[in-house]
Formats: C-alpha cells, structure tokens, sequence
C-alpha cells in the first residue's frame, strides 16, 4: 500500500526469489498504485520516488516485464500512456540472469 508515508511491501513480494529490493520494491508501488486498468506512473515519478535516473527505471520496469512478474502495455490512442500490471508473483528469476535484448544498434 503506497502512503504519503512510505510503502508498505506484502510478505509475498518479499519473497520472491533472485530479485534486488528495488525491483521488489517497484512491485510493491505499482501493485499500490494499480487501479482496474492498471498502474499509470510515469517514469519521472518512479525515479523521483526511487532517487535513481530515467534510464535506470526503464531498465527495471523491463526486467520486470521480461522476468514475467509484470505485463505493460502502451495505449497508442492515449498519447502512448503506459499501463503496468502485476501478472505473476511467483516468478523465480535471479537478477544476474535477466538479459533484455538492447534495443541499441551496435
């Protein structure tokens, strides 16, 4: 549950496997902030609430989404607002194994 406050984190997001705290802890604030369509947050509010970049949080809502404990969908006919929703918790995937394929040229 997400208060002006702080974050409550349920045992069941505390345990899940291989993930850091911050990844658990995203979790956590999309499943508090999700309504019936999903949780709408932009990036600059994940990385002022997280005090990490931009970049990093992009990084970590796609780890998330290739892991499977997230599912994010990009509403083109909203001005490409963004929808995450939890999709599965008991994904076991350690930090060190997720591998998103980079969408830069090389």
């Amino acid at each position: 549950m997400a208060t002006d406050n702080g974050i409550w984190i349920p045992e069941e997001i505390l345990k899940m496997e291989g993930f850091s705290f911050t990844h658990k802890g995203f979790i956590a604030v999309i499943q508090a902030l999700a309504k019936a369509g999903g949780c709408y947050a932009s990036n600059k509010y994940f990385s002022e609430r997280f005090g990490i970049s931009k970049d990093r949080v992009s990084k970590i809502v796609a780890d998330l989404s290739f892991s499977g404990a997230i599912s994010v969908e990009i509403n083109m006919s909203a001005k490409f607002q963004r929808s995450i929703k939890i999709k599965d918790l008991t994904v076991k995937m350690p930090i060190g194994e997720i591998t998103v394929p980079s969408r830069r040229k090389r």
